[in-house]
């Protein structure tokens, strides 16, 4: 058995595939995934199609021009990542030490199929960034990213009057209040069309915590004592809007903490056809489709319709003569053809 067969991409590959990886997560349902060979971003700007008259005007006079708003935004290009791991000269003589143990083989084919179980694990990471780009665009707008010296922005522009906050004009007190009115402030965005509604499931305690709610919950069901999905059922019945809690947990970065990547106290209106979870093609993927590869092993990665995970024998950084296994995980993914209008925010800590 060489170290090449233990570390396939094809093995690591199938193991993302059978070691359960979350179904799907919030950016694939409101923007679903796919690739694309475009690696810029649009944002689709669209204003609401009310009808405004046509101005008079005298005979024989020029005509008044109208004036159309812009339809689209060219922000820039998608976001790159890469990450690499090196099985280097040490780990592969403990590979040759477990291969040579008088066990027909085990140890060395436990500690790869325990090294290819972190692989499969690592490309989860992959959905999970998209979904970190897709939670900061639904509640800031815009996407940004600054980590290890890479700082980078996209704006997708969306207007100030999109966000909203409780105790303002025509909005009820913050819903740790409970004279709150949540589903008032709910209903008076979701009215532009919004039919999902995002929120933590701390902000959702509150919401329930709310005498409006309470009130709601007596009159819609009789129940003595509803749980949170048959209150979620009954506000999807009655008014049609699909009442998200958001859970997803995960880390920014290995030395962080598991969070969930939603912030408390902040609640996300979107309507349906927002837009997409776009995937461009990575180096290794142009590499492979020229025929650069040179022999490097380079496949898509389940579920994200572009991102690639190559393995190769490199060069090591000082010795020439040193070579390392390496295996590279590359992602070129952004929001894109967001129509960005579709997109209310309410901040209930105010």
């Amino acid at each position: 058995m060489e170290i090449k067969e233990l570390f396939d991409v094809n093995k690591i590959v199938k193991a993302y595939e059978t070691l359960g990886r979350q179904e799907s997560y919030l950016h694939e349902i409101l923007m679903p995934a796919r690739q694309t060979d475009n690696f810029n971003i649009t944002t689709i700007v669209e204003d609401e199609k009310v009808p405004v008259a046509i101005r008079p005007s005298n005979f024989d006079a020029d005509p008044i021009s109208r004036r159309f708003g812009e339809t689209a935004l060219y922000d820039g290009k998608k976001l790159y990542f890469k990450e690499n791991y090196k099985l280097r000269e040490e780990d592969r003589v403990r590979m040759f030490e477990l291969l040579k143990m008088n066990d027909g083989g085990v140890g060395a084919t436990n500690f790869a199929n325990y090294r290819i179980a972190e692989f499969a694990n690592w490309l989860e990471g992959v959905r999970l960034r998209a979904e970190i780009l897709g939670v900061s665009l639904l509640t800031t707008g815009k996407v940004k990213v600054n980590q290890n010296g890479v700082l980078k922005e996209i704006d997708y522009k969306l207007d100030a009057t999109h966000k909203k906050t409780t105790g303002g004009t025509g909005f009820g007190s913050a819903w740790t209040n409970p004279t709150a009115k949540p589903l008032s402030d709910i209903l008076k965005i979701a009215e532009k069309g919004s039919k999902y509604v995002i929120m933590t499931e701390k902000t959702y305690k509150d919401m329930l915590a709310t005498d409006e709610v309470k009130t709601f919950a007596n009159k819609e069901l009789t129940l003595y004592m509803p749980t949170e999905q048959e209150i979620s059922d009954a506000i999807f019945r009655k008014f049609g809007i699909n009442l998200i809690v958001y859970k997803t947990k995960g880390k920014l970065k290995e030395t962080g903490t598991t969070e969930v990547l939603f912030p408390d106290n902040f609640v996300s209106f979107v309507a349906p056809n927002f837009g997409f979870t776009s995937y461009a093609p990575t180096v290794s993927g142009i590499d492979s489709a020229l025929g650069l590869s040179d022999g490097s092993n380079v496949a898509v990665i389940p579920k994200t319709g572009g991102a690639t995970v190559k393995t190769t024998f490199v060069k090591g950084e000082q010795a020439t003569a040193i070579s390392n296994f390496e295996i590279l995980v590359e992602s070129m993914v952004a929001p894109d053809e967001i129509n960005i209008n579709k997109l209310y925010t309410l901040d209930v800590s105010v």
